[in-house]
């Protein structure tokens, strides 16, 4: 469960997925409201300034994908069901009133619906094949 509180970040200016290793967060005057990340791993690697409204923060949900890929919000997968023998397209979404993460199927996500979402703890397999991010076109069913 030590993954359980990874993040990663998403920048919208930039088009891409930032993943820290231990990210440190720095609002100041100097920046004037904007964050600054450093990656640090004995040694400053990365300096990025973004405005907090260009980020979109997501969290690890802790497990891993049928290759050992952490999972994490807003990621698009394939479950599958041993119970049901059915495979699904659904986004890893926080679900507030269950206080964890829950799949929704993709239809509903798109018409955010958020009603009757899938515990991950009854999916027999998970593969992730992207996120709503950097993989729109998965939302659309295409691959």
């Amino acid at each position: 469960m030590k993954d359980r509180f990874k993040f990663r970040i998403y920048c919208k200016s930039e088009n891409k997925m930032m993943i820290f290793n231990n990210p440190t967060l720095i609002d100041g005057d100097i920046l004037q409201g904007g964050l600054l990340f450093k990656n640090y791993d004995h040694k400053i690697k990365n300096v990025h300034e973004v405005k907090p409204e260009d980020l979109i923060l997501m969290q690890c949900t802790g497990r891993k994908d049928e290759r050992g890929e952490l999972i994490y919000e807003k990621d698009i997968v394939r479950t599958w069901k041993f119970s049901t023998g059915r495979t699904q397209l659904s986004v890893v979404v926080w679900n507030e009133a269950r206080c964890g993460f829950r799949l929704y199927d993709i239809d509903k996500y798109l018409r955010d619906i958020h009603c009757s979402p899938q515990s991950m703890v009854n999916v027999t397999t998970i593969e992730i094949l992207g996120n709503v991010y950097e993989n729109p076109e998965l939302l659309k069913g295409e691959k």
